[in-house]
């Protein structure tokens, strides 16, 4: 294998993940996967900001793909930059729960436990 066909094989996998991500913020969730069952609301990420992220990412492999003989590689990186500091900026809440492992809704258990005991009363009151 030669050294200059790094940058490609780099670029062809940057590109299938800007792709990747491109693809999963304009198909609708649940299409593939049924929808989470999960006690706690996990951060809501923001399609355009996942859209635009991705848009950054291929502009990252034309760039590697176009290499030295591309004359637009420092516009592509520059570019790409640009949108993947902005997608990242839109999503922040969903990264920052992502990389922590938490979710945006957690409450303490004392006002969870409140709530339960509120909408029990209701749901006896109207069986009633």
């Amino acid at each position: 294998m030669r050294l200059e066909t790094i940058p490609l094989i780099l670029g062809g996998l940057f590109g299938l993940i800007g792709l990747v991500l491109l693809a999963d913020a304009v198909i609708a969730d649940g299409s593939f996967a049924p929808t989470e069952r999960r006690q706690r609301a996990r951060a809501q990420r923001n399609l355009w900001g996942e859209a635009i992220l991705g848009v950054g990412i291929l502009a990252v492999a034309a760039a590697l793909i176009g290499r030295d003989v591309w004359r637009y590689t420092t516009v592509a990186m520059l570019a790409a930059l640009v949108l993947c500091v902005l997608g990242l900026a839109l999503n922040w809440r969903y990264v920052g729960s992502m990389l922590s492992g938490r979710s945006s809704a957690r409450t303490s258990e004392s006002q969870t436990d409140a709530t339960k005991s509120g909408s029990e009363k209701n749901a006896r009151l109207r069986m009633r």
